[in-house]
């Protein structure tokens, strides 16, 4: 039996050979890849995630210390979902996985889990992959592959929708890219020095602005050879229910330090990781019954009631909205932002008791004789994400700010009045006291909520 299941890995089993980019002697690698990490820094990070790590993929005798920088931050943390997010540099327009089920290496075998909902392909001799590996080999684990050719931003935020729905606390999002390539051997001198060019990129990516990478992408001379895959992730960091985010450029080198040479590739890795809010139908009904009964127990002198759910699993979200209506009309709506430093039930009751005693100027209290009539709606909000008005989804919420003016707007909001993007954003620039189309230079965040 096992030799007939070592026989169908093999006949479904693949291979990017390491060629020149490192040492094809396992004792050997093995060793250098304990050298790095001994010698790497560790940085401050918790062990739950998401987590998102960007990686450069040169030979390893350019980066291969800094790619073992990013991959020791992870070794130690609950992670039991990898996924790899690779460019293809004889470009291809599609987004594809392999179709093995594992892949050889020089230090072994790696289970490959196939991500459904995607086509498949023979793997590509793809260095961008290849040169992870050894690294990745690292872990243990299966690792689901999906490699991402040049294809439009509207492919890219449906390709992100899809993976949202694969990834969990426990998941491990890895994406292989070299920076800017500039100078004479890659026909790109650009005006500004790659040091500064790589630098402006490497932010964007740590403040997840899919606007600014791509303005500094033009200024590399779009030389970031894993810029698809770059997108890629600050658009499925966008589709994530995440209420707390934390991203740090690790570190920053470039090849012409070591070759001295007049053309230079950047390498640089950051690493992310988020705070998902994650709540079970069961609970999301507990907390709705809970909220009735806080009414009740307000207005009618009820016993007060206790939340049947375990509140230490309950994270704190950005901040959450409870909005009454009575017969199908809008009876009160109040929430705060910013209100990380009050856990979620703090904040639910604090909404309904403001909610109940009419803080709400736009409405009167509410009275007893609402109580057998009132529709109770929660919504928790993720931490705002920089978007800009050509990529902002309506059904989010939005937070314009400009010079000491701010306005917002909750999650479908615009929707609900009936105005499409442009009307939405005149309305917002309006009502934050500026001209109509101020949201044009304005600098704007969405919102995603959790609605229940």
């Amino acid at each position: 039996m096992f030799f007939i299941f070592t026989l169908f890995l093999n006949l479904f089993s693949c291979e990017i050979k390491p060629k020149f980019w490192y040492d094809n002697n396992p004792i050997t690698l093995q060793k250098q890849i304990d050298n790095w990490f001994k010698g790497s820094k560790k940085f401050s990070f918790s062990d739950n995630g998401p987590f998102w790590l960007i990686v450069p993929h040169a030979g390893y005798q350019y980066s291969g210390n800094l790619a073992a920088l990013g991959y020791k931050q992870l070794l130690n943390k609950v992670i039991k979902k990898i996924i790899v997010l690779s460019p293809l540099h004889r470009s291809q327009n599609k987004v594809f996985v392999p179709d093995c089920l594992s892949i050889k290496t020089v230090l072994g075998d790696i289970a490959h889990k196939k991500i459904s909902g995607f086509d498949e392909n023979n793997l590509p001799d793809e260095h961008a992959l290849g040169n992870q590996l050894p690294f990745l080999k690292q872990f243990n684990l299966p690792i689901s592959i999906l490699f991402v050719g040049d294809v439009s931003n509207s492919s890219l935020l449906n390709t992100a929708k899809k993976l949202a729905k694969n990834i969990d606390s426990n998941t491990a999002i890895i994406v292989s890219s070299d920076l800017s390539h500039t100078g004479p051997k890659f026909n790109n001198i650009p005006e500004k020095s790659s040091l500064e060019i790589d630098q402006q990129i490497l932010f964007s990516i740590k403040e997840n602005s899919l606007l600014d990478f791509e303005k500094n992408l033009r200024d590399s001379g779009n030389t970031v050879c894993g810029s698809q895959p770059i997108k890629l992730l600050l658009f499925i960091i966008n589709e994530l229910n995440l209420i707390e985010k934390n991203s740090k450029i690790l570190s920053y080198d470039n090849s012409a330090n070591i070759t001295k040479d007049n053309s230079s590739v950047g390498y640089g890795v950051v690493l992310g990781q988020g705070e998902l809010f994650i709540l079970p139908d069961d609970q999301k009904q507990k907390i709705k019954d809970y909220a009735k009964e806080m009414f009740s127990h307000i207005l009618a002198g009820s016993k007060k009631p206790s939340l049947e759910v375990n509140l230490k699993d309950l994270p704190n979200p950005y901040g959450v909205f409870v909005t009454v209506k009575n017969r199908g009309e809008l009876r009160a709506c109040l929430g705060t932002l910013d209100s990380r430093d009050k856990s979620f039930i703090q904040q639910l009751d604090s909404r309904i008791k403001a909610v109940a005693r009419g803080d709400d100027k736009r409405f009167s209290p509410l009275n007893i004789s609402e109580l057998d009539h009132l529709k109770i709606e929660i919504s928790v909000l993720m931490s705002p994400q920089i978007t800009s008005y050509k990529q902002f989804n309506i059904h989010d919420g939005i937070i314009l700010k400009k010079d000491s003016k701010r306005a917002i707007y909750l999650p479908d909001v615009i929707v609900e009045a009936g105005w499409d993007k442009q009307k939405g954003l005149e309305q917002l620039s309006k009502k934050a006291g500026l001209a109509a189309d101020a949201y044009k230079t304005a600098d704007l965040y969405s919102i995603k909520s959790l609605k229940f």
